[in-house]
């Protein structure tokens, strides 16, 4: 409300002339609604004609055809909600502050309208006062409160997902503005910082004005920090949101698969012998490939699991003597000593061992590796396990009983099992290729075993090692392998696998990502050019009030010989130093839950997802700062720096 805030002495004639205060406020807000009513029917119009353009480049880029332009009709109402509330609200602190003062105070052209100090006295019996303002802050936080502590339990015990979201959504909201309100207390600190960092070279008198022009209009800028810092923060925290669902996507593919590309078998049994389908057959043929392709650096080797290899086997679990407690859902696969080195680093987590990290593969295959296992560091208390103790392995058979002679149906058919010792020699928290997890919710966990231990597990059904299936071929390639050279591998491998198994081509998975990702990035980048459009006006505002209320001090300036070019880098400054650092604020903000929020993901899926810092949105911040700066701080100053020094002493 640029208009109440530079008419303060308009304001006081009418007051002054029997004008009374419902009168006045009733023409502040018609004036407010003759300029915010223009702009929402404009504003929907423009949001029509923004969405159908929208539709047509998703449409394009998506192959998306069955996206409505037609604008839904709880946006309308939203808009008109929100449309016509802002000139209420927006007029309630501006007005307060102009009836606020005393009759003097608004009359009075003598002195400056701008006050660096500010002395307030408080009665002795003010103590027995209400505070109405303490009394409206209580009751919001109480609804607040009392909103979250009955809607959540709501939203979860009737699976309420869009009630629980806008419940996410309002807490999020909260603590971005909690924190906002707690970070103004550093905005003198940031301002001075930026003072020193890019105006080091401007002179010294220029700095001082600047650094106690910031001070004297630090109450009428806050508003304006608050609205860049809160919007900026949640634009930051949102981005980095979708690009953590993204790189969550990418991750749990390369941790699923290990390698970014592999030969699979197809995992079937065959109909003559009930024996697994496997990669042994081929293995020579896709080794020699791995040998001489000159993009493959390394390979290596995982066995089918073992509930498949042996017939008649239904599942594996893992307990301990006394059969106390027991895991089941167990998976036992065999690996190459070099598995980890060939796997995608970063996914191996080791929580102890007697071994290096990168030397807990070969381990097993050791003189005391035989009939070791790397298990889950969730047995240590589940089981009871320390490093080199044995447990047991249990494995159940399906059998068949007789009844009366006679061999039973499948019906009848019952379990039986046996038990192999395995001694732990490492525990993982997480791992390549294989589910391992901390976590009790985690069921299926994994046993990793040299290949010979593997054999021995079988109870004679496999005699050697070389008799082991084979069900994943792993290859390490670099990760910026051009497309060409990928597919032409593919097909190779693809080739040798024959009727035996498949390849898995991790590019192919990111490939459909990569446009969702750009486009993503160019939304968040317009939508924060838009917030900080918005919030322009607010800045626009504020630095019109704060030209216009120094017309004495800057006067006085330069009556004392300050050039106009001077005056008009001071309030650019200001502009964009106000500017800056409330988007430094906010974004600070915006990073500090987003990396909560990863770290977060991270722990729960146990993967090594990366903290994505936001830099095309910090350079749009950083232009939009200088352009919207110098538009807005340009017209107030030119406009007084037309003006004769005498006739600027004499601006009311």
């Amino acid at each position: 409300m640029i208009n109440v805030d530079s008419r303060t002495f308009e304001i006081g004639v009418m007051r002054m002339i029997g004008s009374q205060r419902n009168g006045i406020i009733m023409m502040l807000l018609t004036q407010a609604f003759l300029y915010a009513i223009p702009a929402w029917v404009f504003g929907l119009g423009f949001a029509q004609s923004a969405a159908m353009g929208i539709k047509a480049s998703v449409s394009s880029l998506l192959g998306i055809e069955d996206i409505s332009p037609i604008l839904t009709w709880d946006g309308i109402l939203l808009g008109c909600f929100l449309g016509l509330l802002t000139p209420v609200a927006a007029s309630i602190v501006p007005i307060r502050a102009a009836l606020g003062k005393n009759l003097q105070d608004s009359l009075d052209t003598r002195q400056s309208k701008t006050q660096a100090v500010k002395v307030s006295i408080s009665r002795a019996d003010s103590s027995s006062a209400i505070s109405w303002d303490t009394v409206a802050i209580g009751f919001c936080l109480s609804l607040f409160g009392a909103s979250i502590y009955y809607g959540l339990p709501l939203a979860l015990l009737t699976m309420n997902l869009g009630l629980l979201l806008n419940i996410f959504f309002v807490i999020l909201v909260a603590m971005l503005l909690g924190m906002v309100l707690l970070c103004l207390n550093l905005q003198r600190f940031v301002e001075t910082g930026l003072i020193k960092i890019f105006f080091f070279w401007e002179n010294r008198a220029l700095r001082s004005v600047l650094s106690k022009n910031l001070v004297a209009h630090r109450d009428r800028n806050q508003k304006t920090s608050i609205m860049y810092a809160l919007s900026l923060g949640f634009i930051i925290f949102v981005s980095i949101a979708a690009s953590l669902q993204i790189e969550t996507i990418q991750y749990a593919k390369q941790q699923s698969h290990g390698a970014y590309m592999e030969v699979r078998s197809y995992s079937s049994y065959s109909l003559e012998d009930g024996s697994v389908v496997s990669l042994r057959s081929v293995a020579k043929q896709l080794e020699s490939i791995a040998k001489n392709d000159p993009h493959i650096e390394k390979w290596t080797w995982i066995s089918e699991t073992l509930h498949r290899t042996i017939p008649k086997v239904t599942g594996t679990f893992a307990t301990h003597t006394g059969y106390l407690f027991s895991r089941s859902g167990v998976d036992v696969y065999a690996i190459s000593p070099g598995f980890f080195d060939t796997t995608i680093q970063g996914f191996l987590k080791v929580e102890s061992s007697n071994y290096p990290d990168e030397d807990v593969a070969r381990s097993l295959y050791e003189d005391v590796g035989y009939g070791g296992a790397l298990v889950s560091s969730l047995w240590k208390d589940k089981l009871g396990l320390e490093l080199e103790q044995e447990f047991l392995l249990g494995i159940n058979v399906k059998t068949q009983s007789t009844k009366n002679g006679m061999e039973a149906t499948s019906i009848d058919a019952y379990e039986e099992s046996y038990f192999c010792h395995l001694r732990a020699l490492g525990f993982l928290d997480a791992a390549p290729a294989f589910k391992y997890s901390p976590f009790p919710l985690i069921e299926h966990q994994t046993v990793l075993v040299s290949f010979p231990t593997f054999a021995n597990l079988t109870g004679g059904y496999l005699k050697s090692a070389e008799d082991v299936p084979l069900g994943r071929f792993l290859v390490k390639i670099p990760a910026d392998l051009d497309k060409t050279a990928r597919d032409k591998l593919q097909s190779r491998l693809s080739s040798a696998a024959g009727g035996h198994g498949w390849v898995y081509n991790y590019g192919h998975d990111v490939e459909p990502l990569e446009i969702p990702t750009t486009i993503i990035t160019y939304i968040f980048s317009l939508t924060t050019f838009i917030a900080m459009f918005i919030c322009f006006f607010s800045l626009m505002s504020s630095m019109f009030t704060n030209v216009y209320e120094q017309t004495k001090e800057i006067g006085v300036l330069r009556a004392l010989g300050v050039k106009t070019n001077q005056m008009h880098r001071v309030y650019v400054y200001e502009a964009f130093v106000l500017v800056m650092a409330s988007s430094c604020l906010g974004i600070l903000i915006g990073m500090a839950i987003g990396y909560a929020m990863t770290m977060q993901q991270s722990l729960f899926t146990q993967l090594p997802i990366p903290f994505i810092f936001p830099w095309v949105i910090m350079v749009t911040v950083f232009v939009g700062s200088i352009l919207f700066a110098v538009v807005a701080s340009w017209a107030p100053v030119h406009h007084v720096m037309s003006m004769q020094i005498v006739q600027i002493f004499r601006y009311v």
